[in-house]
């Protein structure tokens, strides 16, 4: 998230290194208080290596081509049925601002229902009263309020929600970004002679003059305007998901885990973290490398198809020791 931060110009990297200001930042996620004087940290990313080591923070901005991908961050935190529990669980003080930030995108979520939606477990589907403001789990014909249904759902409608969401989430036709970013764009786009053309045709110092730009305006700049643009437009989504298999029976953590894969696929940048104790959901992702390895046409247990899956990349396992490639 601090790589984020430096590319969308929230603070400057003499900021970020000042003293203090790294834990202080990381307090949002509630765990500045695991930073000790002996802890050492070294992140090494494709545009900043930040690396944490006696109470200090370094970052070192690394060599690149300029092409910028930002991705969305969803952090999914464990306690989120906490929140499906709750009538209001908006007018609740004191919560956890990583809780607050996921309760937003919950809300976003639910607003953005035009119709019921088809849960991946237990032949149910979830929809939305926005009159009344209330939640619905329907199975087999029954429909039982979100607050009333069983942990299990509780647990896994904010989280599914949410990463749907995200993933078909539409960009404005109209880019909102603050007037600081704003200043950002209109000085890069100063620096451009007025001879230079849109690939419209149309000269850059209409552009300049414009008091809106739009995304076409955007697609057919030179490349320097269109990564000003996309420091602040996320490309894809980053999903760090606490527990997926929270409160879920077997078989249901294994079409849970599916539809992970299947929202992480959607997007070959795309990224799913998940910490999970579950043996099952081990067991979805093994079951689902298998698959793709062996036979990409494979229905795997007639879930969804092991090319839709799973058709990338790389899966570490994490732990005490270290990380292991799968």
């Amino acid at each position: 998230m601090a790589r984020k931060a430096l590319l969308k110009y929230d603070f400057t990297e003499k900021l970020l290194m000042a003293r203090g200001k790294f834990k202080s930042c990381i307090s949002y996620q509630g765990i500045s208080d695991y930073v000790q004087k002996r802890t050492f940290l070294d992140y090494h990313g494709r545009d900043y290596r930040l690396t944490y080591a006696e109470e200090r923070l370094t970052v070192t901005k690394m060599v690149t081509d300029g092409f910028i991908e930002q991705p969305k961050i969803m952090y999914v935190p464990s306690e989120r049925n906490f929140l499906s529990s709750l009538a209001k669980p908006s007018t609740i003080a004191g919560l956890q601002p990583s809780l607050i930030t996921f309760l937003d995108e919950f809300e976003s979520a639910k607003r953005a229902i035009s119709a019921s939606i088809v849960l991946p477990v237990g032949q149910s589907s979830y929809s939305y009263d926005k009159l009344n403001d209330v939640s619905w789990v329907e199975r087999h014909g029954n429909r039982t309020r979100l607050i009333y249904a069983s942990s299990g759902y509780q647990s896994l409608v904010p989280q599914f929600l949410v990463i749907d969401y995200l993933a078909n989430l539409l960009v404005p036709e109209r880019m909102a970004v603050t007037p600081h970013q704003m200043r950002l764009i209109r000085e890069a786009l100063n620096k451009l002679p007025n001879t230079d053309r849109l690939a419209s045709g149309t000269p850059i110092s209409v552009l300049k003059e414009s008091p809106f730009i739009t995304l076409d305006d955007i697609r057919s700049s030179p490349k320097a305007i269109q990564q000003i643009f996309k420091r602040f437009r996320p490309s894809h989504t980053i999903n760090v998901v606490e527990e997926p298999e929270q409160n879920l029976f077997p078989e249901s953590q294994t079409r849970m885990m599916y539809s992970l894969l299947g929202h992480r696929n959607r997007n070959p940048l795309n990224q799913l973290i998940i910490t999970t104790h579950s043996p099952y959901v081990l067991g979805a992702v093994t079951l689902a490398v298998g698959c793709s390895v062996s036979s990409p046409t494979l229905d795997c247990y007639h879930y969804a198809s092991c090319q839709q899956i799973l058709d990338v990349p790389q899966f570490w396992l994490v732990d005490r020791g270290g990380s292991t490639s799968v």
